[in-house]
């Protein structure tokens, strides 16, 4: 766990200038959920995979992701996820186990991949609701945060 990890800035260096922007619709962003089951980590990412970014742990399950050119804050790292942080939020639980929330199995990949894309930001949200009590303590920006995974209004 990230217990002993030293941090390499303080919390309060972190800005929310990126999630406010995404919050007021001033920019869009991408949604990434990643899973790697060997680390057992879940990884939500509001830029692209290929921007660096840098691990800021917070408590024992939840770090947040910033860019080190910008110290914004853009994404939230869960890890011991499936083993120890899932069996505490069954609200997370329930959409991590969508098969149980759908009627009926789809009967080909590409209505899977519209059910996982309407999933995805169903999911994110849960997360940011689950360690939403972390990162208030440590006074982080919970509300851009949720406005910036609102769905997009047709």
């Amino acid at each position: 766990m990230a217990d002993h990890v030293p941090k390499l800035v303080n919390t309060t260096d972190l800005k929310a200038e990126y999630l406010n922007r995404i919050a007021q619709k001033k920019e869009r962003a991408p949604l990434l959920l990643r899973y790697d089951s060997l680390s057992d980590t879940l990884i939500l990412l509001l830029i692209s995979p290929k921007i660096e970014t840098v691990v800021h742990h917070i408590d024992k399950y939840v770090s947040l992701l910033y860019r080190p050119d910008t110290m914004d804050i853009v994404g939230i790292q869960i890890e011991d996820f499936e083993h120890s942080f899932l069996p505490k939020h069954d609200e997370v639980r329930r959409v991590w186990r969508f098969r149980k929330t759908i009627d009926e199995w789809p009967e080909n990949i590409v209505d899977l991949e519209i059910i996982v894309q309407k999933m995805k930001p169903k999911m994110a949200r849960e997360i940011v609701r689950a360690a939403e009590p972390t990162l208030e303590q440590l006074g982080l920006p919970t509300e851009s945060l949720n406005h910036a995974l609102e769905p997009e209004m047709a």
